[in-house]
């Protein structure tokens, strides 16, 4: 779901049709994302891995900065990139990189029940280590682990450079 408030702050950044589908590939793909985020001190940006599963996006980990910036705000942004590659022009300040970029915005939710928390961590699983997405994980280890749902509220597409 768009968040019609955001959307038209992003303006025409906002990605439809072919350039959202566009910014799925590449959230499919990408291994690492950067999450912004802010605490008490300021913005924080912390790479993760991730699962986007067409509508939301999974992520987890433990107890800390992370845990804590997100527990007081819950609105995010998550920047992804394909591999760059530098473009050289003969004037360097015209230098370039080659990659496509995505940023999604979007409110954090922390997972508290078992069924959603493993069923998120699988998304995840599924997306690194396939060969085991079907594995059972162990009760104890569901439990452990902070698990986290990104509810997309709008996802921007760019490809470098630009026309």
């Amino acid at each position: 779901m768009i968040d019609e408030t955001l959307e038209g702050s992003l303006g025409d950044a906002v990605a439809t049709g072919e350039a959202r589908r566009k910014a799925g590939e590449l959230l499919a793909a990408a291994h690492t994302g950067f999450l912004a985020l802010a605490d008490e001190e300021g913005p924080y940006v912390v790479p993760i891995s991730f699962a986007y599963d067409g509508e939301n996006i999974y992520f987890h980990g433990g107890e800390g900065k992370k845990s804590r910036a997100l527990e007081a705000e819950s609105r995010v942004c998550l920047a992804v990139t394909s591999d760059a590659e530098l473009v050289k022009d003969d004037d360097p300040c015209s230098d370039n990189f080659r990659c496509d970029s995505t940023l999604v915005f979007g409110r954090v939710v922390r997972l508290e029940s078992m069924i959603e928390k493993d069923a998120a961590l699988r998304t995840v699983i599924a997306k690194y280590h396939q060969e085991a997405a079907a594995d059972p994980l162990a009760p104890s280890r569901v439990a452990g682990t902070t698990v986290y749902r990104m509810e997309i509220r709008a996802i921007t597409y760019r490809k470098l450079p630009g026309d």
